[in-house]
């Protein structure tokens, strides 16, 4: 069957299902890893460990300033 004889609809038909096809197999693990029933990944740190030396009373002092920076009311002067 010479090439002229295609259908033009067997074309176009490949060229919708093909991409559909290799599509999944770029597909990536998006699950952490568990070993043993437990998460093997790396544990995050909390935000008062990490900038604040676990002081959360600090943490939520800092947490409520910039709260108040944010609001609007306080912010404008009468």
């Amino acid at each position: 069957m010479t090439r002229a004889g295609r259908s033009p609809m067997l074309g176009t038909a490949l060229a919708v299902v093909l991409p559909m096809l290799l599509g999944g197999c770029l597909e990536v693990e998006q699950y952490p890893a568990y070993v043993h029933g437990a998460y093997a990944g790396k544990m995050d740190d909390l935000a008062p460990a990490r900038k604040f030396g676990n002081n959360r009373t600090a943490w939520q002092a800092a947490v409520a300033t910039r709260t108040g920076y944010q609001n609007e009311y306080l912010r404008a002067k009468p």
